[in-house]
C-alpha cells in the first residue's frame, strides 16, 4: 500500500519500510530549494529589500524559529 504525503501520510512507523516514490530525491530536492527561497522571500517581505543592504540578525533569527516551528504547530504529529 502506497502510504505517502499527498495521501495524507505524515507519520511513518518506520521510514526504512516505505516504499519508494519515483522521482523522490528530485522532488525532494526541488522542494527544499522552492521552500528555502520562499522563506527568504518572507524575510523580504516582512523587512523589505533594504534589509539586503544593511543586515541584522535578529530579522534573521526570527524568520528562521518561526520556519523551523510552523510545522510543529501546523502538522499533526
Amino acid at each position: 500500500m502506497d502510504r505517502s504525503f499527498p495521501k495524507g501520510c505524515f507519520v511513518h512507523r518506520n521510514i526504512t519500510e516505505t516504499p519508494y516514490i519515483t522521482g523522490e530525491r528530485p522532488i525532494g530536492w526541488c522542494a527544499h530549494y522552492v521552500i528555502g527561497i520562499a522563506f527568504a522571500g518572507v524575510l523580504l517581505f516582512f523587512y523589505g529589500p533594504a534589509w539586503t543592504h544593511k543586515p541584522t540578525l535578529f530579522p534573521a533569527i526570527l524568520i528562521g524559529v518561526v520556519t523551523v516551528r510552523y510545522p510543529h504547530w501546523r502538522l499533526p504529529v
